[in-house]
């Protein structure tokens, strides 16, 4: 539960010549959770503060606990800040000019690896956004694809039954012609053997049909 209630008849804040770490560690984590937390009020409900209004409950101008939490972020880079708790912030700030190189080269390589890992991260998205085009132009080369085949397919179909009706349409000339022609050999007999040659030409065209 959070332990702050808001109170209107807030005093006026005391300024503090040099503060403890330690003091000004608790100040820091009671302001940030404020800010997350809200204030809860009488009623049940929490309202949430404005970085001012937190800062004023707390008692510390916000301006300076931006600046102990900013001091604590760099000396947490090179070591545990709880070491200092029972020094004054005074001997916090000289340690942090002391090591002033050694942080601004532990900066430097945290700033190179987040640029890394910004430059990877848009990599990803941008190979990301390309495969997904690559994968709409292979769907549509696909679909082109299919289309063709199905118009091919059509059309060899129709070609197929264009011949079909073609050859139908020849074999039943044919089927009439024998019988016309066998009427007329039956009446008119031939002696060079027509009957003979029509029944090869008959034979040879059935296979024909029987093959297509």
């Amino acid at each position: 539960m959070n332990p702050f209630t808001f109170d209107n008849s807030i005093p006026p804040l005391k300024r503090v010549k040099e503060r403890l770490v330690g003091d000004a560690i608790l100040k820091v984590n009671q302001w940030k959770m404020i800010l997350q937390n809200g204030i809860l009020q009488s009623d049940g409900t929490s309202m949430r503060l404005t970085l001012n209004k937190a800062a004023e409950i707390i008692g510390i101008p916000k301006k300076s606990l931006e600046d102990y939490n900013q001091l604590f972020k760099k000396v947490k880079l090179l070591t545990d800040v709880n070491q200092f708790s029972n020094e004054k912030m005074g001997v916090l700030r000289n340690y942090l000019k002391k090591n002033s190189k050694k942080l601004k080269k532990i900066l430097k390589t945290q700033k190179v690896i987040e640029n890394s890992k910004t430059k990877q991260k848009n990599k990803n998205f941008d190979n990301s956004a390309q495969k997904i085009q690559l994968d709409i132009q292979e769907n549509e080369k696909i679909n082109e694809i299919g289309q063709h085949s199905i118009s091919d397919q059509t059309n060899f179909q129709k070609q197929d039954e264009t011949s079909m009706i073609k050859l139908q349409e020849d074999y039943d000339l044919f089927n009439n012609f024998e019988k016309e022609y066998e009427s007329d050999l039956e009446s008119n007999p031939s002696p060079l053997g027509v009957n003979f040659i029509f029944r090869n030409k008959q034979t040879e065209c059935q296979q024909q049909f029987d093959q297509f």
